[in-house]
């Protein structure tokens, strides 16, 4: 057995899935048309394709570490939330909110849920 996965009982998430980093490329190459530019300072600025005037919001499925909706919260000036969702929750208790406190500033921060 080359697996560390148990079904239903541990199913991943320890360890970092290389497309989230990929995912978090294609983030910053599409931030201007997602909101997702710093210097963006309300949610009156936002003006995603489709819900203008909107406050967005982003749910990572399996997020693991977290790593995409991490960068969603750092860039993220104009309101966005972030859910983060995996079916450990070991997994969220001991590696997503962690990243979060030590990667996200400040306020932004609280703008985190995680079920």
């Amino acid at each position: 057995k080359d697996t560390d996965l148990i079904p239903d009982v541990y199913e991943g998430g320890l360890k970092v899935w290389e497309c989230s980093l990929d995912l978090v490329a294609h983030l910053h190459q599409q931030r201007r048309e997602l909101g997702l530019e710093v210097e963006r300072a309300s949610a009156a600025d936002v003006n995603v394709k489709g819900a203008p005037g909107k406050i967005p919001a982003c749910l990572e499925l399996g997020c693991g570490h977290g790593f995409p909706g991490i960068y969603v919260l750092q860039r993220a000036r104009a309101g966005w939330s972030v859910c983060f969702s995996d079916f450990n929750d070991d997994v969220l208790r001991s590696v997503t909110w962690p990243n979060v406190l030590m990667n996200v500033p400040g306020d932004q921060r609280f703008r985190a849920t995680y079920v």
